[in-house]
């Protein structure tokens, strides 16, 4: 009977065996797709903290990531992407892939590239300046008030830093005076991860965060953060911060407020609300496993363009025109400020300068003389050198400590008398 029937009914045979066929593979699809799933479950398992977002969710991403969490991404109907080898994709993958995207020049910016709108101009009086170099390598700065975390002081690249070691670390800066109408903030700044993250707030008598702006300074972003749902805001993106020293610069008029990354501008707003203090507060509230360092760090009064302050004083203090400790050798921190002196003279030939040495009361009085001399011909040597002025009309004058434009009894003052100034002749 059984030979008979599978004889006699051949073609359905055929049909039941194509069916089971079917089945089987219509089931082995299934158990490949649930082996794809529990793959995905036991991999993001592997994945510390791993949290799904859908490709291009910036907000679920974002909050993930400052919670400390890896992210995995999905799909628009929720399946776990996967790179060629199986592997779930990560917000971290697609980061780094868009890197090696960018174009190759754009990899390779310097962050001292002009930019047009490049419109920074340093306060001429400084309030607060600090390089650590009166500091013992691995201690806290003397200067700064610590609150919180793991701080030292290091030398890398040589330069002193406060390399900052933890998230969350904090220290304040107490000022001599509240914060003036016009001030600039500079400071040198690397980071190994471009996730790092630093806020500096203006703080009341209380020590709490007054006004509704801060600025925001990271390997990810730059410019003025804003707090409250009414609050202006401009934060630009970038990864330059990171795996460079790069120079910020921060300048505040009034409501106007502008920072920089090199010479480019990164934010710019005309109605901001940063609040005039004598305390600032600068939390390191996001680290990577890795380090960040802040140096040569200086606030300053003012913030006119040198031409204005020449015609109307007839001279003008410059401090960011910076040496080596007691040598004569220009820091690097100096070329900006030197380009704008070079440009000044370009553009007003009928102007000729004296360039004034001018030290602090450390150390001898004949050594500073001479130190203040050759610090003087240090600046005319590059104006003319490097910047094409004609050295007829630029003459030099070394004072040492004859002339201090503020006490030295403390180290505000004396970096405040340690300067350069410009005398229109």
């Amino acid at each position: 009977m059984i030979v008979f029937s599978v004889s006699a009914v051949g073609t359905s045979a055929g049909q039941i065996l194509d069916k089971v066929k079917d089945e089987v593979e219509e089931r082995a699809e299934e158990n490949v797709d649930e082996g794809i799933e529990k793959g995905a479950d036991k991999v993001e398992g592997g994945i510390k903290n791993a949290v799904k977002c859908a490709a291009g969710d910036e907000k679920c991403i974002e909050e993930a990531k400052e919670d400390g969490e890896t992210v995995v991404l999905t799909d628009k109907e929720g399946n776990v992407k996967r790179d060629k080898d199986g592997e779930p994709v990560t917000a971290s993958d697609r980061e780094q892939e868009q890197q090696t995207k960018e174009a190759p020049e754009k990899q390779g910016t310097d962050p001292g590239a002009a930019n047009a709108n490049y419109d920074f101009k340093p306060g001429e009086r400084t309030i607060f300046a600090e390089d650590f170099s009166d500091d013992n390598i691995g201690d806290f700065p003397r200067n700064l008030e610590f609150r919180k975390g793991s701080m030292a002081v290091v030398e890398m690249k040589g330069q002193r830093f406060l390399r900052i070691n933890e998230a969350g670390s904090v220290f304040r800066i107490q000022l001599p005076e509240k914060l003036p109408k016009r001030f600039t903030i500079t400071f040198d700044y690397y980071t190994e991860d471009w996730v790092d993250r630093l806020y500096i707030w203006p703080l009341d008598g209380s020590g709490e965060a007054v006004g509704t702006n801060y600025f925001d300074v990271g390997g990810r972003k730059l410019g003025v953060g804003g707090q409250g749902d009414d609050a202006v805001e401009s934060v630009k993106k970038s990864r330059r911060a990171s795996k460079k020293i790069v120079p910020i610069r921060i300048m505040v008029d009034g409501a106007y407020a502008k920072a920089y990354m090199g010479k480019e501008r990164f934010a710019n707003i005309p109605n901001a609300d940063i609040s005039r203090t004598k305390t600032l507060r600068f939390d390191f509230s996001r680290l990577s496993e890795n380090a960040a360092y802040i140096g040569d760090l200086r606030i300053a009064a003012g913030g006119r363009d040198l031409y204005t302050a020449l015609q109307e004083e007839g001279r003008v203090a410059v401090q960011d025109i910076q040496f080596d400790t007691g040598k004569a050798t220009l820091k690097s921190s100096s070329t900006e400020t030197l380009k704008t002196v070079a440009s000044l003279l370009t553009e007003h030939p009928d102007i000729n300068l004296i360039i004034e040495g001018h030290t602090d009361n450390t150390g001898k009085f004949k050594a500073n003389m001479q130190l203040s001399r050759e610090r003087a011909r240090a600046v005319k040597t590059t104006l003319v050198q490097d910047h094409g002025i004609d050295k007829g009309r630029l003459k030099t004058a070394g004072l040492g400590s004859t002339q201090p434009a503020t006490s030295n009894d403390s180290e505000e003052g004396r970096a405040e008398n340690r300067r350069v100034e410009l005398v229109k002749r």
